[in-house]
C-alpha cells in the first residue's frame, strides 16, 4: 500500500511541470502601471536579454537609445524560435513581460518603441 502511495506521487511530481507549462497565464499590464519610464525601460531591457538567451542567440543590451534627434529607446524581440518544452515555456512568459510592458509604457505614454520580427508570408 505505501509502495503504491509513494510511487503515485513520485508520478505527480514527475507531471507536475508539464501541466504547470500547459496552463501559462499572460501577464497583465497592471503589474507594470506604477513604473517610470524610465523603470520601464530597464525592466524592458532585462526581459529582452533574457527573451535572446532563451531563443540561443547572443543578447545585445536588450534595446538602444536613438540619436538625439529621435526621443525614443528601442526594445528588440528576438524571432520565435523552436526549442525544448521548457525552453519555450520560459520564452513565452518572457514575450508576455514584453507585451505587459510595452502596454504600460502605451499607457504610460513613454517613448519607448518594441521591435518585433516581422513576419514573412508566402
Amino acid at each position: 500500500m505505501r509502495v503504491v502511495l509513494f510511487a503515485g506521487f513520485g508520478v505527480l511530481l514527475c507531471l507536475g511541470p508539464t501541466r504547470a507549462q500547459e496552463t501559462f497565464r499572460p501577464i497583465s499590464p497592471d503589474t507594470y502601471r506604477s513604473l517610470t519610464c524610465p523603470q520601464i525601460v530597464q525592466d524592458a531591457r532585462a526581459v529582452s536579454r533574457k527573451g535572446f538567451m532563451l531563443s540561443g542567440l547572443k543578447p545585445g543590451t536588450g534595446g538602444t537609445d536613438k540619436a538625439e534627434t529621435q526621443s525614443a529607446v528601442v526594445i528588440v524581440w528576438p524571432a520565435s524560435t523552436n526549442g525544448p518544452a521548457d525552453k519555450m515555456s520560459k520564452l513565452r512568459y518572457a514575450e508576455s513581460q514584453i507585451d505587459a510592458l510595452e502596454q504600460a509604457s502605451i499607457d504610460s505614454q513613454c517613448s519607448i518603441e518594441f521591435e518585433r520580427p516581422k513576419i514573412q508570408t508566402p
